[in-house]
């Protein structure tokens, strides 16, 4: 694997960034994607922190063992030596502090068979926790829609214990941001998301640092829904589940309405939610696999 030699950038002004993290953030895309390029999984499970919780437009999946994530790994290691994929190019985006001892990383994954591109780029945003001193991949969403590289995430069977609970608090997070659009309540919108916020779809992915960006990518929204005259919003969660105390992951599908009529062919998103200190669960981030300016297109 290759990544162009513009380094990664602090995308998050005054955050403090180590650099030993920024190059860390680097390497560790390089090791995996070598690693899955030649079908070396003890290579892999050197880069990778178990659970490692994986998201796609399709579904959700948390590998708990050695022996599911080994599954997966086989998997994704195939369809690539089916795809002919010779080399693997990554473009860092943003590399932001994310807690003690974390990082996100956003970037966009070209696969190439040879000189030409086996598939077309997808965008990522990753997760790197240290231990011991080594940065490890703990989390990753690919925005991706139907095709095989998502074949090895899909929704397992089965619910969390706090079930109820987790439904009820990611379908309360879900409502307040649709009432924001369909209200035009821009107080509500800012209250219900956590800064930075990242905004994932298939070209890549958009960090939201600041009160000021939120206003104006919300205004970019609102003029599209008036212009194609959008009347209502339906998201109905599909599933929901903790990662950890203060963090909850869900899927969720959207149908935006005009009237009775889809303005656009409804389409399944991952929304991340975190705690914050004053317990109020905001919007961390949202994936979803289409592009951006969806409705002007």
């Amino acid at each position: 694997m290759s990544v162009p030699s513009n380094p990664a950038r602090r995308d998050f002004p005054g955050a403090g960034l180590d650099p030993e993290a920024e190059s860390a953030a680097q390497r560790n895309m390089v090791l995996v994607a070598d690693a899955v390029l030649s079908e070396d999984f003890n290579a892999f499970l050197e880069h990778v922190r178990l659970p490692l919780v994986t998201a796609t437009s399709k579904g959700l999946q948390r590998f708990e063992t050695r022996e599911a994530m080994e599954g997966a790994f086989r998997q994704v290691a195939a369809e690539w030596r089916d795809l002919g994929v010779t080399r693997v190019e990554g473009t860092i985006g943003a590399v932001i502090p994310d807690g003690p001892s974390r990082v996100m990383r956003t970037h966009v994954t070209r696969l190439f068979k040879r000189a030409t591109l086996a598939r077309p780029p997808h965008s990522g945003l990753s997760r790197l926790t240290r231990e011991d001193g080594h940065w490890r991949l703990s989390r990753s969403h690919y925005a991706i829609g139907d095709g095989p590289f998502g074949n090895g995430f899909e929704t397992m069977p089965g619910a969390d214990e706090d079930h109820a609970e987790v439904a009820a608090i990611f379908s309360d997070a879900l409502d307040r941001i649709t009432r924001a659009f369909l209200q035009g309540d821009f107080a509500l919108l800012s209250d219900s998301v956590r800064l930075p916020l990242f905004l994932q779809n298939a070209d890549g992915t958009l960090v939201i640092r600041d009160r000021e960006a939120l206003r104006a990518d919300y205004d970019r929204v609102m003029t599209d829904f008036r212009m194609h005259e959008v009347t209502d919003l339906v998201r109905l969660v599909k599933r929901a589940r903790r990662l950890c105390t203060r963090r909850i992951q869900g899927l969720y599908r959207t149908h935006v309405l005009t009237g009775q009529l889809l303005a656009l062919p409804s389409f399944q998103s991952v929304m991340t939610l975190e705690q914050g200190g004053d317990g109020v669960w905001r919007t961390a981030e949202i994936m979803h696999p289409l592009g951006p300016v969806t409705l002007r297109r």
